[in-house]
């Protein structure tokens, strides 16, 4: 009964912190998103623009809006209903085992994750486009910001070819860094975790050898 009422605090805690943080994250945003729309909308309108162009930017800042409330809402549920379950464990009658089953799961998880990121690594992209923006600088066509954006213009819908292979390029090198930093994070989330259980493995091994050597000194007595 008292771990289903924290459960239930740690949901209100986590929702009022992930709007919160939300509204914070869009503050801090709206510059650099404002800076990409003003340049989409200079160099790729044709396409990108039309009559409902306002009404596409407000649906885009809704959803990212709740994407981000729904993201910052789960990390931290999990991470208050993580310290709930590690504060029961610490009450169980036999802590240190049931902490160390824990313990070991989450460090295979770790294992796991960072053999992941060091897979993604070595097929990273960023190699191949620090070549090609190497070739677009040293050609004529792309020597200034005016010829990028003419370029950009041209891909039209009368370029389908050209325009399918941009947007699946940079739609790959999105999926890419966005799996990356996913990974990354879940990562680094593991890893916070193991170090709460780890430090109350420890709380718990340093009262028990405290006990011991109380008990022992008052034996010689």
């Amino acid at each position: 009964m008292y771990t289903d009422e924290k459960l239930k605090i740690n949901t209100e805690v986590a929702l009022k912190q992930a709007i919160n943080f939300t509204v914070w994250e869009t503050i801090k945003l709206l510059p650099f998103l404002c800076g990409i729309v003003f340049f989409i909308y200079t160099s790729y309108s044709p396409i990108m623009f039309t009559l409902n162009e306002k009404k596409f930017l407000w649906t885009g800042l809704f959803i990212f809006i709740i994407y981000r409330t729904i993201s910052n809402f789960n990390f931290l549920k999990k991470s208050l209903d993580h310290y709930t379950f590690v504060s029961e464990l610490k009450k169980s009658p036999y802590p240190r085992s049931e902490l160390i089953t824990v313990i070991n799961s989450y460090k295979t998880i770790a294992d796991k994750l960072k053999l992941y990121i060091d897979i993604l690594k070595s097929f990273s992209p960023v190699p191949i486009i620090v070549f090609i923006l190497g070739l677009l600088l040293n050609n004529k066509n792309f020597s200034s910001l005016t010829a990028i954006q003419s370029f950009i213009k041209k891909l039209s819908p009368s370029n389908s070819l050209d325009s399918i292979y941009t947007i699946f390029t940079i739609l790959v090198v999105v999926l890419y860094f966005w799996s990356l930093f996913a990974t990354y994070f879940k990562y680094k989330a593991v890893q916070d975790r193991l170090l709460v259980v780890q430090n109350a493995y420890d709380e718990i091994k340093e009262k028990n050898e405290e006990t011991k050597l109380y008990q022992e000194l008052e034996s010689r007595k």
